[in-house]
């Protein structure tokens, strides 16, 4: 997902650098505004999916961490492993808040 959200950024700044040099003077600035704001969207969506990747690699490091943790008792690893699902069951139900930057499918 990384991967793709960051060659759709580089394509509509591609492509403004296009429009741009074809146009010349006479670019109209309202439109340029629009593929602007397009290609901020498309470079944020990107750098979320990039960190959203290294959050998750480093919450599942911790988690091994925390559920292999042998200086403890089985019975406080199956409390730890319980209290993660129950932590993962709450996050997994919140959902995203709409922006009024968010670009509309």
């Amino acid at each position: 997902h990384a991967y793709s959200a960051s060659m759709d950024a580089q394509r509509t700044a591609e492509q403004l650098s296009h429009i741009e040099e074809q146009a010349g003077p006479a670019f109209d600035p309202k439109y340029r505004a629009e593929l602007e704001k397009d290609a901020a969207n498309k470079m944020i969506n990107m750098l979320w999916r990039v960190c959203k990747l290294k959050l998750e690699d480093h919450i599942r490091g911790a988690c091994d961490q925390f559920l292999n943790d042998m200086t403890v008792s089985r019975a406080t690893q199956r409390k730890r492993a319980e209290g993660l699902k129950l932590w993962g069951t709450i996050f997994s139900k919140v959902s995203k808040q709409p922006h009024q930057n968010d670009t509309q499918p």
